[in-house]
């Protein structure tokens, strides 16, 4: 059972670089234990299943969101992590990213690239922060 969150990471709708250092609070450990615990029914295949992953979503500003994953469910568990943004060279992140792509810049929206309709989504829309 994970008791805190070490991330550092690279938003590349927002050409950010953010690192969280959290302790999860002893309430959020305990709600995870007994989720994980516990079965939860599935209707659809008449059957009891279990929560089997932790998924960690980092989000635009900084948020971070723990869900408990499992066949057909998933659980927020915990929506109040704040990273913050550092500032870091690409070379000193990803040495790859750095040789292949040269720039942050460059990095990020090649990167973006990968995701159909991310981009012109983020051109038209801008960063969903709050």
């Amino acid at each position: 059972m994970p008791t805190a969150v070490h991330l550092l990471w690279l938003s590349y709708a927002e050409r950010k670089f953010y690192q969280l250092d959290a302790e999860l609070s002893e309430n959020t450990k305990e709600r995870m234990l007994k989720m994980f615990r516990k079965p939860y029914y599935m209707s659809d295949d008449n059957e009891h299943c279990r929560y089997f992953n932790l998924v960690i979503t980092m989000l635009p500003g900084g948020k971070v969101w723990l869900h408990l994953n499992g066949i057909g469910r998933t659980a927020i568990v915990c929506d109040t992590l704040q990273a913050k943004e550092v500032h870091m060279e690409l070379e000193d992140f990803d040495k790859d990213a750095f040789y292949t792509f040269k720039t942050l810049d460059n990095s990020c929206k090649l990167l973006l690239s990968d995701f159909e309709g991310a981009a012109e989504n983020l051109e038209k829309h801008g960063v969903p922060l709050g």
